[in-house]
């Protein structure tokens, strides 16, 4: 129970950290942009061999799958134990009373 407590925390510290830097980035004024694409031109400009290109393509799908899985456990009222009909029982209507 406390592993999943300090998972939720750091989530938590992860989204108010993403949360804050993109309100920095929607601050910037446009010099502040040109200074920085500047930079990252200058960068580039170095020689030597250029950085791998990033693939996140594995923690888009692990990022997917998470959620759709808390989606899952978010719904109300759905049965954990799936959608079976009970032993002998194929619908509702076969129900009698009294």
């Amino acid at each position: 129970m406390s592993d999943l407590a300090a998972e939720a925390i750091d989530r938590y510290k992860e989204e108010r950290f993403w949360d804050e830097f993109d309100r920095a980035l929607e601050a910037w004024t446009p010099e502040q942009w040109r200074q920085y694409r500047k930079e990252f031109k200058e960068w580039d400009a170095m020689p030597g061999p250029p950085l791998p290109a990033d693939d996140w393509s594995g923690q888009w799908r692990a990022d997917q799958q998470r959620a759709k899985a808390e989606a899952r456990r978010r719904v109300v009222g759905r049965s954990r134990s799936g959608s079976r009909p009970r032993a002998g029982r194929t619908t509702t209507r076969d129900r009698r009373v009294g």
